[in-house]
């Protein structure tokens, strides 16, 4: 008992300090103006260790620790766990012979949790052998239904799912695309359980690692590798409504939305400034059938040059998305189909819900391995 109280105490001042230094990194953040990309970042369990912070226990704060959407998770785990519990009780009590009053479910507030009254005349009756097997049957169900879980997520729940119907794109690079904001506008382009492959010229080999990596660097914005052939007017810079661009106008400050604006991909000044900044239509350049890649303008036709977007706001990113529509949404064929995402990339992150097993059958709900790994984990 002295030794779990040292651990708790150990504990709870590790959590307060936790607690203390979220408030510090928040106002600090307040301060400066800056945003820490990196509370963006999924959670998993192999993720480093070598913090020298760690924690003994991960404290459970709604909207800190413990993102709200995933409150429902934690609280349907919380009552999984309480039945599981309270069900080695009973069993134990049945197999030796200890009546059992009542059990059941409650929820206090919105706390879930299970009871089982046993009978404590009867209990004191027993042997004290057999009231240790009672006294400890709930513990002992929790590490069972522990170990479980382990075995789950190491394995065992991708196995499952795979002879279940689901394929894993491991191998083959993607992300599964879960959900869609209902609000974004991707949500038009993205069928549920489609297959994002490619993120401008950054295919998804690693699936998830690189999908986190390419929205959610630290400095949200990407150099391009190469350019696109494009006819420019003699005169680029004479009608650049589109390029007058600042944070509060990330694209520009032209009437037509299908203008943006480019600039030329080899520039001959070793600042890295533009020679010439010109509007040109967006899906025309990059993803028409016509597009033609380039390093340089000799790469080109005689009459187009090199180009890229231009791109200087981080609110004004223009990032190109390769997608394989599944198979039941166009009469059995998956069809691969690229289009053009103009915003911040953390935007993309937070919109989409991604990830790496996909169902073979149009019937097969898609949500079903996020859902059950969020609830084991």
């Amino acid at each position: 008992m002295v030794a779990g109280m040292i651990v708790i105490g150990y504990a709870a001042l590790k959590i307060l300090v936790f607690i203390w230094h979220a408030l510090q990194s928040t106002a600090a953040t307040k301060t400066t103006g800056n945003t820490d990309i990196r509370r963006f970042r999924k959670r998993s369990l192999d993720e480093g260790s070598g913090d020298s912070d760690e924690q003994v226990f991960l404290p459970m704060i709604p909207g800190v620790t413990v993102p709200l959407s995933h409150l429902g998770y934690y609280l349907l785990a919380l009552l999984v766990c309480g039945v599981f519990h309270e069900a080695g009780h009973a069993i134990a009590a049945y197999c030796q012979r200890v009546p059992i009053r009542s059990a059941g479910i409650f929820v206090y507030y919105i706390y879930p949790g299970a009871f089982v009254n046993i009978s404590d005349h009867a209990l004191h009756l027993t042997a004290p052998f057999r009231q240790l097997k009672i006294i400890c049957a709930g513990v002992w169900h929790n590490i069972i239904l522990y170990l479980w879980t382990l075995f789950l997520l190491y394995g065992g729940l991708k196995l499952s799912l795979l002879l279940l119907g689901w394929q894993s794109l491991e191998g083959s690079g993607g992300v599964s695309v879960v959900s869609v904001r209902p609000d974004s506008p991707l949500a038009y382009h993205l069928p549920i359980s489609s297959v994002l492959y490619q993120l401008d010229d950054f295919p998804l080999e690693s699936n998830i690692v690189d999908w986190n990596q390419y929205l959610l660097g630290t400095d949200q914005r990407h150099a391009p590798t190469q350019g696109f052939c494009s006819f420019v007017p003699s005169d680029p810079n004479t009608i650049n409504e589109c390029c007058d661009i600042d944070d509060e106008y990330p694209f520009g400050r032209s009437s037509n939305s299908t203008l943006s604006c480019f600039r030329d991909f080899t520039p001959t000044s070793t600042s890295d400034e533009p020679d010439y900044k010109v509007c040109l239509p967006l899906t025309h350049v990059l993803i028409s059938h016509d597009s033609q890649r380039c390093g340089a303008d000799s790469e080109c036709p005689a009459s187009e040059q090199c180009v890229t977007p231009y791109t200087p706001s981080v609110a004004g990113q223009i990032v190109r998305m390769y997608t394989r529509t599944p198979a039941w949404v166009n009469n059995g064929q998956e069809i691969d189909k690229v289009f053009v995402f103009e915003g911040e990339l953390v935007d993309i992150w937070e919109s989409i819900k991604v990830g790496l097993l996909r169902p073979r059958f149009w019937f097969l709900p898609v949500f079903i391995p996020h859902t059950v790994e969020l609830l084991l984990r």
